[in-house]
């Protein structure tokens, strides 16, 4: 279950620290496959320039974003890939996929909370088993 996966992590950083954190460690020759964990608000304030970096440097980190489409840790704002401005106008929604992908990430896959346990598992699995920078993005409904 995605709700609890918080209550199992090692450590906690400030927004937008996941990956570049994650990629550190990975480097500093932690033995496990290294996991960044972060939500869509966080990819789109702070973490694309990690992603740059990550890619640029060759990392093996397996990267989850959380898409809930929402700024949930500041008073739940829209952002980037809503489609909608602060004022509620109509706006172009920026897609986590394409962006990484424009990044260079090779391997990206998508999947939702709402999918069926052996979905989610098979996921995680093909993600798994890429030695090389991988995106999984869990879209999330509100």
């Amino acid at each position: 279950c995605l709700v609890t996966v918080a209550d199992r992590l090692d450590a906690k950083y400030a927004l937008g620290s996941a990956v570049s954190t994650a990629d550190g460690m990975s480097k500093a020759g932690v033995d496990e496959r290294v996991v960044a964990l972060f939500g869509d608000s966080s990819f789109f304030h702070t973490t694309i320039p990690a992603i740059c970096n990550a890619v640029h440097n060759q990392s093996k980190i397996l990267m989850v974003v959380l898409d809930n489409k929402t700024t949930a840790t500041s008073g739940f704002q829209v952002n980037l890939g809503v489609g909608r401005g602060a004022m509620g106008q109509e706006v172009t929604a920026l897609d986590i996929e394409q962006i990484a992908l424009a990044c260079g990430v090779k391997h990206v896959y998508t999947s939702g909370q709402n999918d069926l346990d052996s979905t989610l598992k098979g996921t995680f699995r093909k993600a798994l088993s890429h030695k090389d920078l991988t995106l999984v993005i869990i879209r999330l409904e509100k």
